[in-house]
């Protein structure tokens, strides 16, 4: 069986796809003050808002969506999440495009509706980081845009510090494929591997046996998910990412939720920074990078 992993709830053998195009910026959306939506064309038709969710390996779209444009999706396969397991329906797109940037042959998740309008009844699908890995990313939470880039120019205008990124993660033995994680220090804890991840709003640690839980002053709240409502616990901390700090950062525990169940020691909200550039091509990260000067 093969784990996919979407996290907007807190936060959740392939063909050889091909991206076409150069360079595309994108306007993004909010909603809750914190989802970026994104309009994504499927098969030329659209667009239509999807959340994007670096923190997705897979792409999702409604099934009701899928019978409208004619995608049929049969196989059902089951997707661990932190409160069960869901079921989902693979299939194939002809095309999935952002701008004038797409990529063809793209397997998908077909997702019940009701799965994804809980909360968000505008959403028609997660663009996930199946579709994004083929491309040098630059999201901008200031200007609230969104650049893809599959040539090297947007690397090249950028500068600041690398951060390594690695595009797996680990459950027990296994290595799970097409995420971004990325290095960051805990207070009094030792270095951690986090998912860098747009669907969530909060940065989330997910306790181990040897760190059972962040030292200091602990609230206790329930949040409200698609999956239901979940008891966590809330600290607030400083991050450390490479050479840069965030202080007085919001620190998530779920209740029940372990390192066991997931691939990464926790999830790091992209919403943390005013502008992030992930080169997939280069195998880093820059936090809040500067322009070069020509």
């Amino acid at each position: 069986m093969r784990s996919a992993w979407y996290t907007i709830t807190f936060l959740c053998a392939l063909s050889s796809p091909i991206a076409f195009g150069a360079q595309t910026v994108t306007k993004l959306n909010k909603i809750d003050g914190v989802f970026l939506i994104v309009p994504v064309s499927i098969n030329e038709s659209g667009p239509y808002s999807f959340i994007l969710d670096t923190g997705s390996n897979r792409t999702l779209i409604r099934n009701d969506l899928l019978e409208t444009l004619g995608i049929s999706s049969n196989r059902s396969v089951p997707v661990n999440m932190t409160n069960g397991v869901i079921y989902v329906h693979e299939t194939v797109t002809k095309s999935v495009a952002v701008g004038n940037l797409s990529v063809n042959d793209l397997e998908i998740e077909g997702i019940d509706t009701s799965q994804l309008t809980r909360m968000w009844t505008s959403v028609q699908g997660v663009l996930g980081e199946d579709f994004l890995k083929h491309f040098d990313v630059l999201i901008d939470n200031h200007a609230k845009t969104l650049t893809l880039d599959n040539t090297s120019d947007l690397a090249n205008s950028l500068s600041g510090d690398h951060l390594s990124l690695s595009f797996s993660g680990s459950l027990g033995n296994d290595r799970t494929v097409d995420r971004l994680v990325l290095d960051v220090k805990l207070p009094s804890i030792e270095t951690l591997h986090f998912l860098l991840d747009s669907g969530t709003n909060s940065a989330t640690y997910f306790p181990s046996k040897t760190v059972p839980y962040v030292t200091g002053v602990t609230f206790r709240e329930t949040v409200s998910t698609p999956n239901g409502n979940s008891p966590c616990r809330i600290n607030f901390v400083t991050l450390e990412i490479g050479k840069s700090t965030f202080h007085n950062q919001r620190l998530v525990s779920y209740e029940g939720v372990t390192r066991d169940n997931f691939d990464v020691d926790g999830m790091l909200p992209t919403s943390i920074f005013d502008r992030l550039f992930i080169s997939h091509s280069g195998a880093y990260a820059i936090a809040n990078p500067h322009i070069r000067k020509p």
